[in-house]
């Protein structure tokens, strides 16, 4: 990698860190795994596997983002199985992940 994909990845790092000092790692993970998903979306079966998470912890993040703090996410029931909630991104979310992708590409 050049240094200027370095660049890149540290301003990112830097919005994450400037607008939400206190929010965990793991959770940063899963938001950005949540925007990946698109429109579909994550259950948090679906978040455990991709990131090697235990099923308390998985739940516990998809709470952080949904539920006060930083606001980023929507979790609602899944249509196709009503055992389960989606993640996916709210407006705040995709504002922020909007600006991240710009902090990559510009």
């Amino acid at each position: 990698m050049n240094h200027t994909a370095y660049s890149r990845i540290t301003r990112t790092l830097v919005i994450l860190r400037d607008t939400y000092a206190d929010m965990p790692a793991p959770t940063m993970l899963v938001l950005l795994e949540v925007a990946q998903s698109g429109q579909n979306g994550l259950n948090v079966t679906q978040v455990m596997k991709r990131l090697g998470l235990s099923q308390s912890s998985a739940s516990r993040h998809c709470r952080m983002l949904s539920q006060g703090g930083p606001n980023l996410c929507d979790l609602s029931l899944d249509p196709n199985d009503p055992r389960s909630r989606l993640l996916r991104l709210n407006d705040n979310g995709r504002a922020l992940v909007a600006r991240l992708e710009q902090s990559l590409t510009g």
